[in-house]
């Protein structure tokens, strides 16, 4: 009978501790593995991706040269990885036959209201060319050791590349340049682009001060078809930046019917839409 008892006490004392020590040592796993990996869950309120069935395999299409250029050149570029970017943006973009570039927050992909690494692959897929918006994006005030401020930039491109990108250009965060953000952007990526508004003559000089007009809501069609119109009749690349793209008021964003009308206001001026990487190239041409 004694005998039975200690048996049932062992069994029981097992039963209390293993389910504890087994999500003890899961937990150690998944944190010493998200620290090696970079790997962070997803957001469970997201549905799953449909549209693209590859789950691991990633597609790098190629990005063409630009053969001439007859005019000024105009590059769609957003910021930060929003999800409306690829909900709302992208299909618009589609209908106008249209590439635009995306500057990527390493650590904010795959988190409520940003794009996950499998949307930004399936954005590759289709033509977008994927860049650099730094690890945390830390706007560089210079408060933080050259070490730390070096890694965003170097960090961002590993992990960009280790999931299948091609990362060759950083978009500083908040737009905030020092010289030590120029010499890190000059190590590890081929441009550095600014949020400073202007227009780039072409061939590019200056490839690490690249300038852009950011758009918002308050931005009038007056203003797109003039600054339209500068780069038609200069010869220059003109930058537009796009944040959100949805009706939730923020800041930067534009609602889907602004956003429209913008690309519109693009299509009616006759003016290419070009990836990043393709007017670099015509720099070394």
């Amino acid at each position: 009978m004694k005998e039975r008892l200690k048996k049932t006490r062992s069994s029981l004392f097992l039963w209390t501790v293993f389910p504890f020590f087994f999500i003890w040592v899961s937990g150690n796993y998944l944190v010493s593995f998200r620290r090696e990996t970079g790997w962070r869950p997803r957001n469970p309120a997201r549905p799953a991706l449909s549209s693209f069935s590859e789950n691991y395999l990633v597609s790098q299409p190629e990005i063409k040269p630009l053969s001439q250029i007859e005019s000024g050149l105009v590059t769609i570029w957003f910021d930060d990885g929003w999800l409306s970017q690829y909900e709302i943006a992208a299909p618009i973009l589609a209908r106008a036959g249209f590439p635009a570039a995306v500057s990527v927050v390493t650590d904010y992909t795959g988190y409520g209201g940003y794009l996950d690494w499998l949307q930004l692959r399936d954005l590759q897929k289709k033509g977008w060319e994927i860049t650099s918006h730094g690890v945390s994006h830390y706007c560089d005030d210079g408060q933080i050791a050259d070490s730390q401020a070096e890694l965003e930039f170097y960090r961002s491109r590993q992990e960009l590349i280790n999931e299948g990108f091609r990362p060759g250009h950083f978009v500083a965060p908040c737009g905030l340049i020092s010289s030590r953000t120029g010499e890190f952007a000059q190590k590890y990526y081929r441009s550095l682009r600014t949020s400073d508004g202007g227009f780039n003559p072409l061939p590019v000089e200056e490839p690490y001060s690249l300038k852009a007009f950011g758009i918002e809501e308050s931005t009038s069609l007056e203003e797109i078809r003039g600054w339209l119109h500068e780069a038609k009749n200069s010869r220059s690349w003109l930058i537009f930046i796009f944040h959100q793209v949805d009706k939730e008021d923020a800041r930067y964003g534009v609602a889907p019917e602004k956003f429209e009308g913008i690309i519109t206001e693009i299509k009616s001026s006759g003016l290419s839409v070009v990836l990043p990487s393709q007017v670099l190239e015509v720099g070394n041409g």
